[in-house]
């Protein structure tokens, strides 16, 4: 499943397998399951693992909500395609995946602006 702990913190992670129901936190993230069964997995999720791994790392809690916009950012940090984002967060059309979740970090601004700067100006130095 990739990492279980940020700083030293153990985030429970091994624990999100899918409920008895079937339900797990990639059903969460996309939003294909109802309103009842998400509410449920999720109030469990936010009280088990996710408020207590935020206060260990002295993290501010976000709602689910933020927590999708976030999924959709790093997913693009990571360089997955924006059809897989769509798909993951189970959006009808890329317009909303791309317009409204993901978002340009500061970071790969500037990482895109020096990529560009490399190719125009080869031989510059910076320092």
């Amino acid at each position: 499943m990739g990492r279980t702990s940020v700083y030293g913190v153990n985030l429970g992670l091994e624990r999100l397998k899918p409920s008895p129901s079937g339900v797990g936190l990639g059903h969460i993230l996309s939003g294909k399951i109802s309103f009842e069964e998400r509410s449920r997995f999720a109030k469990n999720l936010l009280g088990r693992d996710f408020r207590p791994a935020c206060a260990a790392l002295k993290l501010p809690l976000v709602s689910w909500h933020s927590f999708r916009h976030t999924h959709a950012t790093l997913l693009s940090e990571v360089g997955e395609s924006s059809k897989t984002a769509q798909a993951l967060l189970g959006h009808s059309d890329m317009e909303t995946t791309l317009n409204v979740y993901a978002h340009a970090t500061p970071e790969s601004q500037k990482c895109a602006v020096d990529k560009v700067a490399e190719i125009l100006f080869p031989n510059f130095q910076t320092r």
